[in-house]
């Protein structure tokens, strides 16, 4: 029987995304508690409906801005978000995280927890994941590293407008590759 309190609980969560994983990463165990993660927060940025008709003008020929590109500084100074990253900020900090670092202009915010705190600011579920792309279990030791992943997870809605995803929750890492080394 569904509690009324996790009803009214789940009506305050913006669901963000699934995982959909390859058939070579492999759900183990549940996660331990107490085991640090790190995710990476994106902060939803401001104003790309204006950068996407500044890119369009520059990329137009016979526009009188044709060629006439932004630098990495001017379409900071359009599309950074800083109210959002001081709020996502405050959100971790205020909930026992720790912020690692954040991009030079607060568009990506990394912060450490242990999985419970991560399981319940995210309404969310993490279980050890296991790649299997490598044939050669000799070298275990580099290639069937363990990952903490959950299937799904959500935000508290009043963030919703601050935050564009979250990662290392859902996503799975590319497969294994090798590198090929010349001797």
């Amino acid at each position: 029987m569904v509690n009324a309190e996790e009803v009214l609980q789940a009506k305050k969560r913006f669901h963000m995304e699934n995982q959909i994983p390859r058939k070579s990463f492999v759900k183990k165990t549940k996660s331990l508690g107490t085991d640090e993660h790190e995710l990476v927060f994106a902060v939803q940025q401001k104003n790309i409906d204006e950068l996407e008709r500044k890119l369009l003008e520059a990329s137009t020929p016979g526009s009188p801005k044709y060629l006439q590109w932004m630098t990495y500084e001017q379409v900071h100074a359009i599309s950074s978000n800083p109210v959002g990253a001081e709020v996502i900020v405050n959100w971790l900090e205020s909930n026992g995280c720790e912020v690692v670092k954040t991009t030079k202009h607060k568009d990506y915010i990394t912060a450490a927890a242990p999985i419970s705190t991560w399981e319940s600011l995210l309404g969310s579920e993490f279980f050890e994941w296991e790649d299997q792309t490598v044939a050669d279990r000799s070298l275990s030791f580099v290639h069937n590293k363990r990952y903490h992943r959950a299937v799904e997870y959500s935000i508290p809605i009043e963030l919703k407008e601050h935050i564009a995803a979250v990662f290392n929750t859902v996503q799975t890492p590319p497969p294994y590759q090798p590198s090929y080394r010349r001797d």
